[in-house]
């Protein structure tokens, strides 16, 4: 739980931390600050720049104190003006839309791969058939050995491919959100969750709403 920097109180889940000079502080401290005559910063060279981490991830911080957080993670910070996904920044006044998807599995490479391991354990049959019927046949044994080997192969085909086909079928929506800049649409996250990509199209949204 993030912590005010100026009066130390625990920021709440349901509560929305601000940025006031590079620092997160809570509601209170933010409107009691913002009320204070602002600092002259000519006599340090300019706006203040400074970086502030965000649980890892470093957020460059302009000194601000008009700048919302509305969800602040590892991976994903979203503030009224900026959105960072995995390390990339947005500016929030270039986002036109977001939106929650819902993409399907790709299943046709483990599908694929099972269907040539029944056509392999299906040889493996035929060829222990011929086996059989070589009785008497000195081939015989060359034949038991080939039908030795196709089993073997088809297994090493069949089962890993229908374990991959099992867990894909249990697995068969992911959940992704898209965002459309000025110059192009970019997925910045796709997991299992489904309420975790709707919560952070709501926050991006709520921070282009914000911005304007």
């Amino acid at each position: 739980m993030e912590s005010c920097a100026n009066c130390n109180r625990p920021i709440g889940n349901l509560e929305t931390p601000h940025l006031w000079q590079g620092n997160v502080v809570c509601p209170e401290c933010h409107a009691r600050l913002s009320s204070l005559p602002a600092v002259d910063s000519a006599a340090s060279g300019g706006t203040t720049n400074q970086t502030i981490n965000f649980n890892k991830i470093d957020v460059q911080a302009t000194g601000d104190a008009g700048e919302r957080v509305f969800y602040n993670s590892p991976d994903i910070v979203v503030t009224n003006r900026r959105l960072i996904a995995f390390g990339t920044t947005y500016p929030v006044n270039h986002i036109t839309s977001v939106s929650a998807q819902t993409v399907p599995v790709d299943k046709s490479g483990p599908v694929g791969l099972l269907v040539v391991g029944v056509i392999a354990i299906i040889g493996a049959i035929g060829a222990f058939v011929y086996a059989n019927e070589q009785t008497g046949n000195q081939s015989r044994p060359s034949a038991f050995g080939f039908a030795n080997c196709v089993t073997i192969g088809a297994l090493i085909i069949f089962i890993p491919s229908l374990f991959w086909v099992i867990a894909l079928f249990k697995r068969s929506k992911q959940y992704q959100v898209q965002i459309t800049t000025s110059a192009h649409p970019v997925v910045i996250t796709t997991g299992k969750s489904r309420d975790f990509a709707t919560a952070i199209a709501r926050h991006i949204n709520d921070a282009i709403g914000s911005s304007r």
